[in-house]
């Protein structure tokens, strides 16, 4: 029998190179040995205060937690941890990679920064964008033999990203002198760096690697997180922590909003020119890179930024900030609600055409009365439909001034 190493960060649908393992017989996934990629940074696990929830009930509210991560050589999957974004994966699947995207059971994608590898355990942390994520939080103990454990992640196609796949422990073997948490969960190409859950919605072991082959069948093994735990603790000193603090070479901002819903996004524009037969003309397009929903915190890279505050209840409305390295910023949307803004144009732009209709009205009463004919009542309808057409104009921009968007920035 022919033993390969190989990772189960999918490359295709099941592609050659798994096959070929799957026909032989082998193992699938992260064993290997290997150094430090990087300082281990501090965690703090206890952050994360997901509610109560039981498993199968309540998989919906834990698949929030999952992301489908793809890099330039395939996909896979990793757990936020931590409300501000930190998120354990398997070293494999973000090998080579500073960036990542990351893709959340909402359908939105956004950047993650590779901040720490680690070959030795397969295991890896991202700092996914923006703050306020849905997390799970740590098994503070290990599973005993038989207990029901549940694996969420992307199994062989980025169609099937947060399938879910039930089965039991096994137990913790050593293997290679590592302990692994071993489970017949069904874990196939994707599923790395994805979740091992207890029943009770707590995060028991990260996915590395499965024996896969004719012969073999529900061999599934996972770092337990007491290993991720180890890794990424503070040490005594509080060196090496991911917190900020002032004086780094980034900003932090905290952003709040005056309604629910409200999404804080950085607006790029880009302007295209050409060249046509009536000269040259500029095209603007505007892109928004989401970041957070406000309530939240985000930290910067020093520059100037287009904040722009929207939301499907909400128009955009955005602002410029300068930030610098160690700022502590506030920064407070206020974007008008979409039905007021709506409400008030349409009084502008009705009042007019009524001002419009009156004014012609009464012009061709006057016409009419300079031949000798009678038009009193033309004239009245004019005036009216003229005067109800000012409030109107008036009424609406003054809505659209008593609801006017505002950003308050400020900076500590």
């Amino acid at each position: 029998m022919v033993t390969t190493v190989l990772p189960l960060l999918s490359l295709a649908a099941f592609g050659p190179t798994t096959a070929s393992a799957a026909d032989e017989g082998g193992v699938e996934g992260g064993v290997v040995g290997g150094v430090l990629a990087s300082i281990a940074p501090a965690v703090d696990f206890d952050a994360c205060k997901a509610p109560a929830i039981t498993l199968p009930a309540d998989t919906d509210t834990a698949k929030k937690a999952v992301l489908a991560v793809s890099t330039s050589k395939g996909f896979g999957s990793a757990v936020v941890v931590t409300p501000s974004g930190m998120a354990l994966t398997a070293a494999h699947v973000v090998d080579g990679m500073d960036t990542v995207t990351v893709r959340n059971t909402g359908g939105l994608e956004l950047d993650a920064e590779v901040v720490w590898t680690d070959d030795e355990t397969d295991l890896a942390l991202i700092d996914v964008q923006g703050k306020g994520h849905a997390c799970l939080a740590a098994s503070t103990e290990r599973l005993v033999s038989g207990a029901d454990v549940f694996a969420i992640g992307s199994p062989a196609d980025k169609a099937l990203a947060f399938s879910v796949s039930k089965g039991v422990t096994s137990g913790y073997p050593e293997v290679e002198g590592r302990t692994f948490l071993q489970t017949d969960a069904s874990i196939n190409p994707g599923n790395s760096g994805g979740p091992l859950l207890g029943a009770d919605g707590t995060v028991a072991a990260i996915v590395s690697w499965k024996v896969a082959g004719k012969e073999f069948e529900g061999l599934g093994f996972g770092v337990p997180i007491e290993v991720a735990k180890e890794r990424l603790k503070p040490s005594a000193s509080g060196a090496g922590g991911l917190g900020y603090s002032p004086g780094t070479d980034k900003a932090r901002v905290s952003f709040t909003a005056a309604g629910e819903g409200v999404t804080i996004a950085i607006a790029n524009d880009r302007t295209a020119s050409a060249t046509t037969q009536y000269g040259n003309i500029n095209v603007t397009q505007t892109d928004l890179d989401d970041i957070c929903i406000a309530p939240c915190d985000h930290t910067f890279k020093p520059g100037v930024y287009n904040i722009v505050a929207y939301g499907d209840d909400w128009e955009a409305h955005r602002t410029k900030v300068d930030l610098r390295g160690g700022d502590t910023v506030s920064m407070a949307a206020s974007p008008r609600p979409a039905r007021l803004g709506k409400l008030g144009r349409g009084l502008v732009g009705t009042g007019f055409t009524a001002a419009l209709v009156g004014g012609t009205l009464w012009g061709t009463a006057a016409l009419l009365a300079s031949t000798g004919e009678s038009a009193d009542s033309l004239e009245s309808s004019g005036m009216a439909t003229t005067v109800i057409g000012g409030i109107m104009i008036g009424g609406g921009y003054g809505l659209l001034g008593a609801t006017k968007a505002d950003w308050e920035t400020e900076k500590k």
